[in-house]
């Protein structure tokens, strides 16, 4: 019990104990009419809390964007799309490895066509294989890199879909928050409101008053 319950409490007493005998044959109960007044004080400053943590809870649903978690969440897949284009910038078209890519296709193509103009030999014939497989192994690691590519760029799409989806989960867990701050603040007013009526009933309904007497 605070301060202020106990000092509440001290005082209904001292009223109850010191009213005239007409009025004090009312309130019988001045323990319990006590007991209720201490109650409703205790009941009320929780309420206060409650209502100012909802008032908190609310306030956070306009500034979610800006709340610890938003902005680990942007900063995290900022940082995932920044390492993944900075990849791509380097295979690019008009990137020095494009560049090479394109050199080395033309140099396989050219061995290729001077071996196939030399006299046939074994180890002609064996070196053109060997060449031609080298070339065919080329065109697929080529295809890989471009479908790994598409796969990239595809993979950012779907991460800023799933960092719309991760903001939009905190945006509803802070709903959902305040929502939950709100229905304490509910529950306090029916608390009260249970004490306020406990407190007619006892003042009211007493064997020993004078209303009951009537």
């Amino acid at each position: 019990m605070n301060l202020h319950s106990r000092t509440s409490a001290l005082i209904v007493c001292a009223l109850l104990l010191a009213t005239p005998p007409a009025v004090a044959q009312v309130f019988d109960n001045t323990e319990e009419l006590a007991a209720l007044q201490q109650e409703m004080g205790i009941a009320a400053e929780e309420l206060r809390a409650n209502i100012d943590e909802a008032i908190k809870g609310m306030q956070q649903i306009e500034s979610v964007d800006a709340s610890e978690q938003a902005v680990f969440v942007n900063q995290y897949f900022d940082s995932i799309e920044e390492e993944a284009r900075s990849v791509l910038t380097l295979v690019s078209r008009n990137s020095e490895f494009a560049d090479q890519v394109l050199m080395m296709r033309s140099n396989i193509s050219a061995l290729i066509a001077t071996l196939e103009a030399e006299d046939v030999t074994p180890t002609r014939d064996r070196n053109l294989a060997r060449l031609t497989v080298a070339q065919d192994e080329y065109n697929v690691v080529m295809q890989q890199i471009a479908d790994a590519e598409q796969q990239i760029v595809q993979a950012i799409v779907t991460n800023n879909t799933t960092r719309s989806d991760a903001l939009r989960d905190i945006q509803i867990g802070a709903v959902e928050d305040a929502v939950s701050r709100l229905q304490e603040v509910a529950e306090g007013l029916v608390a009260m409101a249970s004490v306020m009526e406990a407190i007619s009933s006892v003042a009211i309904d007493n064997p020993g008053g004078a209303i009951a007497q009537q």
